[in-house]
């Protein structure tokens, strides 16, 4: 690929023009839509800190009710099967 420039005089190698999009134009205050993101960064940040404080309180919550109930009874142990005829254990 070559670039060349409207005055220079094309060969026989130049297979195909491409014509390229305008420079945009900066916005005159640059910092005005910049801020637009920061604020949506910093609302989206505190309600990751209140949905992570929810779920912190949750979890206590449900280890406190875990601490309270009473242990369940362990299983009784499983009886032995009589030997039923034709088959080898």
């Amino acid at each position: 690929m070559r670039m060349v420039t409207d005055d220079a005089e094309l060969t026989d190698s130049v297979v195909r023009e491409i014509e390229l999009p305008r420079a945009i134009e900066k916005p005159e205050n640059p910092g005005e839509s910049g801020s637009r993101g920061l604020d949506a960064a910093s609302e989206a940040r505190e309600r990751g800190r209140e949905f992570g404080e929810s779920m912190s309180e949750k979890a206590r919550q449900s280890r406190e009710l875990i601490k309270g109930k009473p242990e369940l009874p362990e299983r009784p142990e499983r009886p032995e099967l009589p030997d039923a005829p034709g088959l080898d254990r």
